[in-house]
Parts: structure tokens; sequence; C-alpha cells
């Protein structure tokens, strides 16, 4: 099966990210700008609602404050109470009322409204929409208080506010009126005289449902027994009784809720008027509202979409790119491989793709220059190992001059025991320097060869030199392990150099301590020192050679420059925990301080 290439997956990998990022993107601001349109749509018809109950409680609270007017006011009282009937008063008293109803009624009178005061008796007077004097007597003769004004009228103290009616005083009968009623009582006995009843023609009441935003709902309204006021649709009765069911059991006077039925599912707004006792009802198809969202859901499609591709063809694009590299990378390894053979390049699989390729291909080549470089170690480490020894074997031939001499002037004198210590002495270093197989010895054992060397010395020079070497009890000399000739060649540097330009008394003093986990060892004299320049010039060397062994071999003997042949062979050993260093003496000579870990291991062996 042939598996899919790098810039393939690079592209799926990208559109996969994008498309789970635009997915969660849309879903976070789909439901976010649903939940913003759901909260803008009610609380916009919230507004409408409360809005329009408030204008048509204002509207039935100034009829009230009219109808209020008229019982309060003692002309309107005294004409309830006297004896005279509607057809019989005089010029005076109906002056007198018309001033009255016109100071009650105009300012009111904002709609055109009908102003008008009755009793039971068949007094009546009205002011405002005409009404009909024929009609006025027919209705108090046909026993029209019983059918049409007793039931409108609830209480004597509060607003009483009618059903919408015909006009029942006046010959227009297809006029839709509301009523407000007052009762009037008598000044002085508080007895009922009468009623005043304030009519506005109820468009009035549909002009302010009908008003700027309200247009797209459908409107109703109920009073406080929970009869419609108005409705515009013939809805089935259990839907509106539903409604005002709901409606009773909210504990607030605006609010909004769904009501489910088999027709449809419906938005409820309502606003509730505590003072006139009236509900106003907007109605709204729930689909109005997933109409709006499936508008949103489109958009957001469209938009998704459009960014999708967009992305895609960006995608694919930076896929290309990415992948250029890679491909002229595969091309350049097929190409050598057709070249050059022996290259450890793999076949190309197809099951694999360029990633599988350019890996297996890279880890045989790694695999090959890890091979190259182990070789290139063991060379170099070989390399070392000659050239340490080649340090190691060099012995300076002025020493075994001067023991020749001391030997032969020995004998001169018949002194054999001292030549045979001599040639003990001299057999035990030699016996030492030229052991090739061990490059590394305890470090009693250098100290051991370097006293062979100081008894040498002694014999030689006799009282002429002091020599002192102190060995702290607590380092364990033969469990630290040291490169070979390391200690005897600086002690043999004093001899040669230091106290080759002063006088006797020469003092000579080692001291071998151990200090944290290192070992340390010091070399101090009172010769003539070491200037500045060769003490550049010594560390110089020792760097140099550390570089390039092969090309300053020859600057290390261990005779004349001995510091040299050890610095490097210290550095040699114990790498960076090597201490080499050289400073004055408190002796007035020069004192070497050399040292290193109680765990070193020779770097080149």
């Amino acid at each position: 099966m042939k598996k899919i290439r790098l810039r393939s997956k690079i592209f799926i990998l990208y559109l996969s990210l994008f498309v789970a990022a635009v997915n969660l993107s849309f879903i976070f601001f789909y439901r976010y700008a649903v939940q913003m349109l759901t909260t803008k749509y009610t609380d916009s018809v919230k507004d409408i609602v409360l809005r329009t109950m408030q204008q048509t409680e204002a509207l039935l609270l100034d009829l009230d404050r009219t109808a209020l007017f008229c019982v309060s006011n003692p002309v309107i009282a005294r004409f309830l109470s006297h004896d005279i009937s509607y057809d019989r008063l005089t010029t005076a008293e109906q002056s007198d009322l018309d001033r009255t109803f016109i100071t009650i009624a105009l300012p009111a009178s904002r709609p055109p409204l009908r102003a008008s005061i009755y009793n039971q008796d068949g007094k009546y007077f009205s002011f405002g929409i005409p009404d009909n004097v024929d009609i006025v007597k027919e209705n108090f003769v046909s026993g029209f208080f019983k059918t049409d004004i007793e039931p409108n009228i609830k209480s004597i103290d509060t607003i009483n506010i009618s059903l919408p009616h015909a006009d029942y005083w006046s010959k227009n009968r297809e006029r839709s009126i509301i009523s407000i009623f007052r009762a009037v009582t008598d000044l002085h006995s508080f007895e009922k005289t009468g009623y005043a009843e304030i009519q506005v023609p109820f468009e009035e009441i549909t002009k302010i449902l009908n008003s700027a935003g309200a247009a797209d709902f459908q409107k109703c309204i109920f009073n406080k027994d929970g009869l419609p006021v108005y409705t515009e649709n013939n809805e089935v009765q259990e839907f509106y009784a539903d409604i005002i069911n709901k409606i009773g059991l909210q504990n607030v006077e605006t609010d909004m809720f769904e009501i489910k039925n088999k027709k449809r599912d419906s938005l409820i707004f309502y606003s509730r008027s505590s003072s006139v006792g009236w509900t106003t009802v907007f109605i709204d198809n729930k689909l109005t509202l997933h109409k709006n969202i499936r508008n949103i859901s489109f958009t957001f499609f469209m938009l998704t979409f459009a960014l999708t591709a967009f992305f895609a063809s960006a995608g694919f694009l930076s896929a290309k790119k990415i992948t250029q590299p890679l491909e002229r990378a595969i091309k350049k390894i097929e190409d050598t491989a057709s070249i050059q053979a022996e290259l450890p390049i793999p076949e190309k699989d197809q099951s694999k793709d360029e990633t599988d390729f350019i890996s297996s291909t890279f880890n045989r080549l790694f695999e090959k220059l890890q091979d190259s470089v182990h070789q290139k170690n063991i060379a170099k480490t070989e390399e070392l190992k000659a050239h340490f020894i080649a340090l190691q074997s060099q012995i300076d031939p002025h020493f075994l001059y001067n023991m020749l001499a001391v030997i032969s002037a020995c004998s001169r004198e018949q002194n054999h025991t001292a030549v045979i210590k001599i040639c003990t002495e001299l057999s035990s270093m030699f016996r030492y320097i030229t052991v090739f197989n061990e490059q590394t010895v305890t470090l009693h054992e250098e100290l051991e060869h370097t006293e062979h060397y100081l008894s040498l010395m002694h014999i030689r020079f006799g009282e002429q030199v002091d020599i002192r070497i102190d060995i702290d009890n607590n380092i364990e000399t033969q469990k630290i392990k040291v490169p070979r000739l390391i200690i005897q060649p600086l002690v043999e540097n004093c001899f040669s150099h230091a106290f080759k330009r002063i006088e006797p008394p020469w003092k000579l003093y080692i001291k071998v301590y151990m200090e944290n986990d290192s070992w340390h060892c010091i070399i101090a004299d009172n010769g003539c020192g070491i200037d500045e320049k060769k003490h550049f010039e010594i560390f110089y060397a020792i760097s140099e050679f550390l570089i390039d062994p092969a090309q300053h071999i020859g600057e290390v003997r261990i005779g004349g420059m001995g510091l040299i042949n050890t610095g490097v062979r210290l550095k040699m050993f114990a790498g960076a925990n090597a201490l080499f260093e050289i400073r004055k003496s408190r002796f007035g000579g020069t004192e070497i301080h050399i040292g290193g870990s109680l765990n070193d291991s020779c770097v080149c062996c």
C-alpha cells in the first residue's frame, strides 16, 4: 500500500487543525450570536409591550381622572340630587353644567370623548361626542341600567372599566367604545345619587396597539378578570385561557414565556398594569426568531466555507514550501548515491514517506560517521600513548655522567660502601624508568623513586643540600594513581637549574597532602627562581603540545625543561582535574604545585 506523501500529511494536518479550530469558533460564536440575538429580540419586544401598556394605562388613567373630577364637582352632584329631569333644565342650569363640563372634560380631551352623568331616575347630561336624545330616553324606559350599566360597575370606590361595546347613547351602533365609570355620592348623606361615565372610541386603544414596532405581532388585551378586551385572531379559547393562567403564575409585571401547542410554538410577551388591571399581550410565532437565527447560521456557514477554502489553499502552499527543501535533499541524496555507490543510501520504499527515507539514510550515515570517529579516536589514543611513553622514557644524560663521575671518585677513594649504595640506588631508578608496559604508578611508588634520586644527590653533594620530605599521614599514597615520573623530574629540575647559580647550602622541601577529594604535592627550593618570560614559555609550550603533540614532542624533554614535560603528562593524565602551578617559594626560589583527583584515570592510556 502506497503511503501518503509528507506534503499531503502536512496539508491534511493543517486543514484538520483549521477545520477543528473553525468549528469550535463557529460553535462558540454561533451560540454567542444566537444568545445575543435572542436576548436582543426578547428585550426589544418586552420594551414594545411595556411601552404599549404604559400608553394604554396613561390613556385610561387620564379618562379616570376626568371621571373623578365629575363625581367630585358640586355642580354635578347638585344636578343629580335635585328633582329635575334632563329636559326641564333652565337656561342657567344648562349653562352652568356646560361650563362645568368644559372645565373638566376639555383638558383631558386629547382623544375625542364623551363625559356623561346620569342616574336611574332618568337624569342625564353629557358633553363631548354627540348623543341622541331619543336613544337616551328609550334607554331609561327599557331597563337599560340593569342590562348594560350595572354589570360594569363592580365598585363605587375604584375605577370601573367596561369591555368594548357599542355606543348605546347614539344611533351609531357600529362604533365600538370603552367606558370608565365612577359613582357620584351626595355631599351630605354620602349616598349614591348617580354615575359619571367617560367614553372614548376603542380605536384610540387600537392606535396605541398598532404603534411603531408593534405591527408585526398578534396583540391581545385582557382585563383583571381575564376577559379579552381586544384580540386580533379568533384563537381557540383554551389558548387564551392557557395564556391567562401562565401570566397569573408569573411574579413579575413584564416578562415572556413560551407556549407549545399542536398548531405552532408561540412566544408570549406580556406587561401587566396594576393600576387599571389590564394586561397587554403580544404573541409571536417562534419560527420568526428561528428564521432570524437561520439567517445568522447561513451567514456563519458561508463565512466558514470561505475561510476553509482560503486556508486550505494557504495550507497547501505552506506544505509545498515546507517540503520543497526536503524533496531537494532527497534528490541530492539519490544523485549522490548514483555517483558514489559506496555511500550507505537505502533503497526507496513506496510504503515509506520522505521523512522515513531521510531518517533511514541519516541513521546509516550517522552509523558510518560513528565508525569513522571511533577509528579516529582509537588512532588518536594510540598516538597519545606513543607520545606519553616517549615523554616518559626521556632521561637526562648529564645525570648519568654525574653519577658515573661520583662512582669513579668513590672508587679512587676506595669507598666501596658508597659505590655499592650508589649502584643500588641507580639500579632501582633505572628499573623504575625503563618499565614501559605500565604508564601509571601509585603515588607511593613515585615518592619512593624520588627518594632514591634524592639519596644519590645527598651522596653527591653531602651537607651542601638540606632535604626535607613531609607526607601527610591521612593520605593513602598506595591507592592514588599518578603518571610515572611526575615528581622526580621536578626535583631533578631543582638540581639542574635552580641551584646552579647560587651558593650552598641548598634547601629542598617536598610536601604531600590530601585536601577534599584531591591529592597535592608541593616542591619548593631556595634556588634562583623562574622569571616571568620563562614562566610564560612553559605554559605556552604545554598548551601548544596538547593541541598538536606530534609537532611539539621535541620541546618537552625531561632534561633541561622538565617542567614542560611534567605539565604535559599531568594534563594528558588527569585532563580538567589536573593542577599545575608555578609560583615564588617562601624560601626565595620556586614552588611547583601539582595535584589531581583521588580517582583520576589516564585519558590517553
